[in-house]
């Protein structure tokens, strides 16, 4: 499965989940997202299993994913983190290469 919407969703988001579902992404409502993740915790281990050559995260680094998880934006966690929005946007593009 790699998305999930409700049937009492409002037509143009069901239309937005499908045409992001056949583009290759996930689609999902962040409460369920939030669900799955904290009965899945993502561990370092399982991740590196995955991703050859991953270098382990730093604990400001884990924050951030943590923060990432909880739904938060960059400019959130950038206020959070004291850091600008910016340096956000790159540290990520930098963790998945985009």
């Amino acid at each position: 499965m790699r998305g999930y919407v409700k049937g009492t969703d409002a037509p143009a988001l069901i239309a937005k989940a499908v045409s992001a579902v056949g583009a290759g992404e996930i689609w999902a409502e962040r409460r369920v997202l939030d669900k799955t993740i904290s009965r899945h915790m993502l561990i370092p281990e399982m991740i590196s299993s995955h991703v050859p050559n991953l270098q382990p995260l730093t604990s400001r680094e884990m924050d951030m994913l943590n923060l990432v998880l909880k739904g938060a934006t960059n400019r959130e966690i950038a206020e959070m983190s004291n850091i600008s929005e910016r340096t956000v946007k790159t540290i990520f593009t930098a963790c998945t290469g985009s």
